[in-house]
């Protein structure tokens, strides 16, 4: 996400923002969900504009209370926080649908040199997506 609301062309970011903003307004009423992923939820990264507009937010551990707030308004009255740092890895603050308050959320760590190992060897893989299964196969495995 950082990317492109930061894109050092001018022109380029305010159309993606407009984009988005449409994406993110309408798209619920027409099933689309969208999640926009960055490292640091700030306010110039992702505007209150499109915040306003997500249906689920995940919240990994942020550097300060003003980033966790900005993407959880009302987490000052919570009793968690992802702007701790003794939260360990993997854990973050979760909220979608029809959730009343937040929840902690644990998902699957992986350290950065366990991607790059998954990444070498889809590389020496030659990065081939595999056919989908015979749908006669399948009935027959059923």
């Amino acid at each position: 996400m950082a990317n492109y609301a930061r894109h050092p062309d001018r022109k380029a970011r305010e159309c993606f923002e407009v984009e988005l903003l449409a994406i993110a307004s309408q798209g619920a009423k027409l099933g689309i969900r969208l999640w926009l992923l960055t490292q640091k939820p700030s306010a110039d990264v992702l505007t209150t504009a499109v915040r306003t507009n997500l249906s689920a937010r995940i919240c990994p551990r942020v550097d300060t209370i003003e980033d966790f707030l900005h993407l959880f308004p009302d987490g000052r009255d919570l009793d968690i926080t992802a702007a701790d740092r003794t939260m360990p890895k993997g854990v973050s603050i979760a909220s979608g649908g029809d959730m009343r308050t937040p929840v902690r959320l644990r998902s699957v760590y992986l350290p950065t040199e366990a991607c790059w190992q998954i990444n070498d060897l889809m590389c020496a893989e030659g990065l081939n997506v595999r056919d989908l299964p015979d749908r006669v196969n399948l009935d027959k495995a059923a």
